[in-house]
């Protein structure tokens, strides 16, 4: 996902384990508001943007209720159109692990440069 992602300044990928979506919207909020607040921008696939706009908002209420997070704005936005080579489904993604279709998942993984296909073999 770092190789993927590198190119953009404004994706971050951790390494920490998350259990939930909950507790990653909630840690990224925290984090916010610890480092002065703003708007957190939450990128979803076009089947999950109503629940986690829901999700967001919930979340946010609950904790601004309780005096916390008074600072942090959160936003939830379409990923990008289905079907493309930048944005191919994250679902699609786990059925080529589940089917073990090396070929399939390396074809949509977008290394980016020469140097990264001839190593990844796409």
């Amino acid at each position: 996902m770092k190789l993927a992602t590198r190119d953009f300044k404004n994706v971050e990928v951790s390494d920490e384990p998350v259990f939930t979506i909950y507790e990653f919207i909630r840690d990224k909020c925290f984090e916010c508001q610890e480092n002065g607040g703003g708007k957190v921008t939450f990128y979803a696939g076009s089947d999950r943007v109503d629940s986690y706009k829901k999700l967001c908002k919930d979340l946010l209420k609950k904790y601004q209720d309780r005096g916390e997070l008074q600072d942090v704005e959160l936003e939830v936005v379409e990923a990008m159109e289905r079907g493309t080579f930048q944005s191919y489904s994250a679902t699609k993604m786990r059925e080529h692990v589940r089917d073990d279709d090396l070929v399939s998942f390396v074809d949509h993984c977008p290394f980016g440069t020469e140097e990264d296909n001839e190593k990844y073999g796409t």
